[in-house]
């Protein structure tokens, strides 16, 4: 007999000494994996935007337009593939945060600086910043998450007609009494169908709410998230911040109910001997919907507290992440953002997208014309601009060694396309992305717009005469404008209310190399032509297209 223990207790002790070695060796591997990506590239994934927008589409409603980015520009400026550039969020509520934050353009210094002192806080913070990355990695993504929605609309996805079932757990319960205390066939009879009832009730109905279930799941995860790093003895961020204890303090008893049910589900799907008996005796009873039903009103009574918690969480993985960005760029700055003056000054600024990037510096205070050859690289420029003014009022990262603006809104004309299922051709498509640019000019404050190859879609004379038209409008208004255009007939026509600048290419032994540098004054080269020669197209097309511009330069 003593035998039996000393080898049950050496089993045992087998048992729990593999697993504090499995976990220190997991926790070893998780810290080198945050270590390792932290301050790198984020690799390539496959994005569900659509889940990961959730929480903007719904806070975008409570937001003036003029501090959105919309989504024409959005698209225009490749912003989600900026996006995904700086991402290195551990948690899906890290993700959509910084997606939302993206998307506005804050007025607020206080709310910029309140992000800003979290990644200050961080910088200076390694081991804290290693120990809340692995919180935020046990807390996880989930796909789809769509958790603001949920909390927003909880109205859909409670349990209707609950007096019904109420009703069918009373004359459950009376009908078991009955048969209890009278001992007859009658009493067993009803509550062998009363069973029976309430058993294919649950059976039709669960499958609706427990689709919730796993959502609550993560909204529990998300708050044990909270209370660990409000408890947490090896941080001082709640002790800094004081934005967690409260809130999460609020749900313990929330968190319990839901694990409650997230187990009964877990089990029910496992299908296991036993315990599917007892989730049997779970269905006749009802007992979950119930139960389903207390933890939605519940969730609904601390709506508040609860995005309080989502939004401490979010910011914080946000911060860390766009920490992580900033120490995988060449360099940045931080922006400043004038009050007094309408002008715009960038120096070694560059394009967060492109590898090896060529710098440029530019200073101005009204409308630019740009010019230049194909592929010369006056697209890349403007949305080099763009994107700089948005990360510079979102999360006040600039790639260049000094970027001043004033607080802007941003509206682009770049990437037009025709609309297949409006039936809009890219004219009319063109026309609808300027016009709003037009609707969205205000004395109030200065608006950025970036505009690509100026109307395009129409024919030579119109654009030129349009062109100017729709540039002198931009002018007049409280409007600071950077036009790309191939019309060089617009640089001589509007050189007096506007800069212009260029980029241009040289011929190196024959070729076409660009310097992607940008330059004072009006193109005055073309090279469409020599690139189709380059491009190997046949001699006779290029010598049929040289010979109609010289006869129209002539």
């Amino acid at each position: 007999m003593n035998s039996f223990f000393i080898v049950l207790g050496i089993f045992l002790f087998g048992v729990i000494l593999a697993l504090i070695i499995q976990e220190y060796f997991l926790q070893k591997s998780r810290r080198q994996y945050i270590q390792k990506r932290f301050g790198t590239i984020p690799p390539e994934r496959n994005y569900d935007f659509e889940g990961i927008a959730s929480y903007w589409e719904e806070i975008k409603k409570q937001i003036p337009n003029q501090v959105q980015v919309d989504n024409v520009t959005w698209n225009d400026l490749d912003m989600d593939k900026v996006y995904a550039r700086i991402n290195q969020c551990c948690s899906s509520v890290g993700e959509e945060y910084l997606y939302a934050i993206l998307h506005q353009l804050h007025w607020s210094e206080e709310e910029l600086s309140g992000l800003e002192e979290k990644i200050q806080y961080f910088e200076s913070r390694d081991e804290e910043r290693i120990r809340m990355m692995e919180y935020l990695l046990a807390l996880g993504k989930k796909p789809r998450n769509f958790l603001i929605p949920f909390l927003n609309h909880t109205d859909i996805f409670e349990i209707p007609h609950i007096l019904i079932y109420r009703i069918l757990q009373f004359l459950l319960f009376g009908s078991f009494i009955g048969a209890l205390v009278l001992q007859n066939a009658l009493w067993i009879t009803i509550l062998i169908v009363i069973a029976g009832i309430n058993l294919v009730v649950f059976e039709c109905q669960h499958a609706k709410y427990e689709t919730s279930v796993v959502t609550l799941s993560y909204i529990t995860r998300l708050l044990f998230t909270a209370k660990k790093i409000a408890k947490s003895k090896e941080t001082s961020f709640e002790e800094t911040f004081h934005e967690l204890h409260e809130p999460s303090s609020s749900f313990r008893s929330f968190s319990k109910s839901v694990q409650s049910l997230e187990l009964h589900t877990q089990t029910r799907l496992s299908g296991v001997g036993l315990e599917l008996l007892f989730e049997y005796l779970r269905g006749i009873t009802l007992v979950d919907f119930t139960k389903y039903h207390k933890v939605m009103k519940a969730l609904k009574g601390k709506k508040d507290l609860f995005y309080k918690i989502y939004h401490s969480i979010g910011q914080l993985d946000c911060a860390i992440s766009i920490l992580s960005f900033r120490h995988s760029i060449p360099f940045y700055c931080k922006p400043e953002f004038s009050s007094s003056t309408d002008s715009i000054k960038a120096k070694e600024i560059y394009h967060p997208l492109i590898q090896d990037a060529i710098t440029n510096t530019i200073s101005f205070d009204r409308c630019i014309i740009l010019s230049g050859s194909n592929a010369s690289g006056k697209s890349t420029f403007i949305k080099t601009i763009a994107i700089n003014a948005i990360l510079a009022q979102s999360i006040q990262t600039c790639l260049a060694t000094q970027f001043c603006m004033p607080r802007s809104s941003i509206v682009s004309s770049m990437a037009v396309r025709d609309d297949i299922i409006s039936g809009d051709s890219y004219f009319i498509t063109e026309l609808n992305y300027l016009n709003r640019i037009l609707s969205n000019l205000n004395e109030d404050r200065t608006t950025l717009c970036f505009i690509d190859e100026i109307l395009r879609g129409t024919n030579t004379a119109e654009r030129i005469a349009a062109s100017i038209a729709v540039v002198k409008y931009l002018v007049q208004k409280n409007c600071i404008a950077i036009v790309a255009t191939h019309d060089v007939e617009l640089t001589e026509e509007l050189k007096e209310i506007c800069d212009n600048y260029h980029f241009r290419e040289v011929l190196n032994e024959g070729d076409v190399v660009f310097d992607y540098k940008l330059h004072d004054g009006p193109t005055t080269t073309r090279n469409a032509i020599l690139l189709l020669e380059r491009m190997g197209y046949p001699e006779e097309i290029i010598k049929t297209a040289n010979r109609y511009v010289n006869s129209i330069n002539n």
